[in-house]
């Protein structure tokens, strides 16, 4: 994935003070383990695949589900380019 260098330093830095005092960050959220089944699984639901979403970068599949998110991560693993994330600058 590429980032702008800003956004870079800017992540590395929240997700240093989440790790630090994750009580003062409700946005990194509990996680449990979902019922095998899936059906107590909120779309929203934040696990260790959704947390770069909390973040700002995007995920290959919004769920967290392995079962979905390993196939999508392996597409973008093998994409023609990496998942560009950085700043646009608009066109003159």
């Amino acid at each position: 994935m590429l980032l702008d260098p800003e956004t870079g330093a800017q992540l590395l830095e929240t997700a240093h003070r989440q790790e630090s005092y994750p009580a003062c960050h409700p946005e990194v959220g509990g996680y449990k383990f979902p019922e095998r089944s899936g059906a107590d699984r909120a779309p929203d639901a934040n696990n260790c695949a959704t947390y770069p979403r909390r973040l700002g970068i995007p995920i290959p599949e919004p769920t967290g589900s392995m079962r979905d998110y390993m196939p999508e991560l392996d597409r973008w693993a093998t994409a023609d380019a990496p998942v560009d994330s950085r700043t646009k600058e608009p066109q003159p």
